[in-house]
């Protein structure tokens, strides 16, 4: 823990936290000079007041993701701390699913219709032969939930498989989520 007023009125511009540490006290970096900290995934509570007065304080550098920060009990009285810009060191790219997937039986082509998540920045999807897309027939980008595929290598399969990964950009950097459960294509 660091407690209360343990680096008040301390000279050092930047502070990183063990990773030991789990709870920030009220008032821990009270009118320092402070201009960025470095908190661990570890941390599950901030108290209240702990930048106070620090005038320079802009940057939190968090050692998790976006998903744990929401879970850290922050007190509201905590001004600095919420005009920071906190960084992220994990970030968590929510994945997509296949909601359809169907082919005509001669057909060279396959629709597919996909989960739309929020702030994606597109989708890459691939279509196999094999459930664990060993023997690949496409791998396209797409910005569109419902599209459809062409390929002539399509027109005589009897089994389909097709999975999709999302994708975010941050800072950037795009960033691709893990990829969804192969999805069975119904072929009528």
């Amino acid at each position: 823990m660091i407690g209360s007023y343990m680096f008040a009125n301390v000279p050092a511009e930047n502070i990183v936290l063990p990773t030991s540490v789990k709870e920030i006290d009220y008032d821990a970096f009270a009118n320092s000079e402070l201009k960025s900290i470095t908190i661990p995934e570890n941390v599950q509570n901030i108290s209240f007041e702990v930048f106070k007065g620090c005038k320079n304080f802009k940057d939190i550098y968090y050692g998790g993701s976006k998903q744990g920060w929401l879970k850290i009990r922050i007190s509201d009285n905590n001004k600095e701390l919420k005009n920071a810009t906190i960084h992220f060191a994990k970030i968590q790219v929510q994945p997509s699913k296949v909601l359809k997937a169907n082919k005509k039986k001669k057909a060279k082509k396959v629709k597919i219709k996909i989960l739309k998540v929020a702030s994606s920045y597109g989708y890459r999807v691939q279509v196999s032969t094999t459930k664990n897309f060993k023997k690949k027939i496409l791998d396209k980008k797409v910005k569109k939930c419902s599209f459809t595929l062409s390929n002539s290598k399509l027109k005589k399969k009897k089994k389909l498989y097709v999975r999709v990964q999302n994708s975010q950009l941050y800072n950037g950097k795009v960033l691709n989520s893990s990829w969804s459960k192969a999805y069975k294509v119904k072929i009528k």
